[in-house]
C-alpha cells in the first residue's frame, strides 16, 4: 500500500480526488488562497513527519514554497491547471517571472499540464512538461441523482461581463441557475441534478479545456458550451449529443436552449446518459491517477 497526498485549495480541486484508489491510501491537505503566505503549506511538513508519503500531488505547484518542496520526502508532482490565455499565467510562463518559475518547477519530479494543446508552447519557453493530464472527476460523488428538475439551465462560474451578457436573454424566458461562487461537493451535485442542461462559458475570448464540463457530464447533464480547445475525448458517433457553439452569441445560446428542451429526436435523457458514460470511461479519477503514477514511475 502506497501513500499519496493531494495538496491544494480543496474547494476547487476536491472534485478531482477519488474516494478510493486501488493500492493507495489517500491524504488531503487543504490550503487557503493566500499566495503571499508560505505558511499555508506548512501542514505538508506536518504530514511529512507523521506519514511516509510516497507521492505528493500539488494542484498549482507554482504556489508551493521551495522551502516546503526541499523538506518533504517522496516524489513531487506538479499539476498545472490554468490556461495560458490568462494574463496572470502569461506573466508566469512568458513574462518577467519566467526565470524564477523555470527554476522553481525543477523542484518537481513530474510536471503535467491539463491541456495538451498548450504543451508545445510551454516546451518552447523551456518548461519541461512530462505529459498532459486532463483533470479527472470523482465519479462516485459526482453522479446522477434522481431529483426533480427545477432549472432549465445551470452555470457555475464567475459572472464576468461576457458571461452575463450571454446569459441575460435566457434568464428572461427560461429558469436559469447561475452560481457565481461558493458551491462545491454534494451541494454542487444536488444543483446539477436539479437542472436539465449544463452550460459552459469561457471567462474570456480564448478557448479552454474547462473542468466544469466534465463535472457536469459526470452528473449526467447534457452540455451546451463555448467551443473548447479540443474534444479528443469525443468519438465521432457521440459528437451529435453535445452542442459546442463558435462563436457563442446570446441569440444562438437562447435558440439552442429552446431547441434542446424540445428536441424529441435527441432527448435530454439520452444526451445525459452519453455524458455520464464518457465521464466514467474518460475522466474516472480512481483510474486516471493510478495511470499517472505509473507514468511517474516509468520516467527515467
Amino acid at each position: 500500500m502506497k501513500n499519496i497526498a493531494f495538496c491544494g485549495q480543496m474547494s476547487y480541486f476536491q472534485v478531482c480526488i477519488p474516494r478510493q484508489m486501488s493500492g493507495f491510501k489517500i491524504f488531503e491537505v487543504n490550503v487557503n488562497f493566500e499566495p503571499g503566505d508560505p505558511t499555508r503549506f506548512y501542514p505538508c511538513l506536518e504530514l511529512n513527519e507523521k506519514e511516509k508519503i510516497d507521492y505528493w500531488v500539488f494542484f498549482r505547484g507554482e504556489f508551493v514554497p521551495q522551502e516546503v518542496l526541499q523538506q518533504i520526502s517522496g516524489k513531487k508532482i506538479n499539476i498545472s491547471t490554468e490556461p495560458l490565455g490568462r494574463e496572470d499565467i502569461q506573466k508566469m510562463y512568458l513574462g518577467q517571472n519566467k526565470p524564477f518559475f523555470l527554476e522553481h518547477f525543477k523542484q518537481f519530479d513530474y510536471f503535467t499540464h491539463y491541456d495538451f494543446t498548450e504543451i508545445n508552447d510551454l516546451k518552447i519557453q523551456g518548461f519541461n512538461v512530462d505529459c498532459d493530464f486532463p483533470l479527472p472527476v470523482d465519479i462516485d460523488t459526482y453522479q446522477p441523482v434522481n431529483l426533480k428538475k427545477i432549472w432549465d439551465v445551470i452555470f457555475m462560474g464567475r459572472g464576468t461581463t461576457r458571461r452575463l451578457c450571454l446569459m441575460n436573454p435566457i434568464k428572461k424566458d427560461f429558469e436559469v441557475l447561475h452560481v457565481d461562487n461558493g458551491m462545491y461537493g454534494e451541494e454542487a451535485v444536488r444543483a446539477y441534478n436539479m437542472s436539465k442542461i449544463g452550460l459552459n462559458l469561457n471567462v474570456a475570448g480564448f478557448k479552454q479545456n474547462q473542468h466544469r464540463v466534465f463535472n457536469m457530464m459526470a452528473c449526467g447533464l447534457p452540455i451546451i458550451s463555448d467551443k473548447m480547445s479540443h474534444v479528443n475525448w469525443l468519438k465521432e458517433d457521440d459528437v451529435k449529443y453535445f452542442e459546442f457553439l463558435e462563436p457563442m452569441e446570446a441569440y444562438d445560446l437562447y435558440k439552442k436552449v429552446g431547441e434542446m428542451l424540445d428536441d424529441h429526436a435527441l432527448p435530454l435523457k439520452m444526451r445525459g446518459q452519453i455524458s455520464r458514460r464518457i465521464a466514467v470511461t474518460q475522466f474516472n479519477a480512481s483510474k486516471n491517477w493510478v495511470h499517472l503514477i505509473e507514468k511517474v514511475e516509468m520516467k527515467k
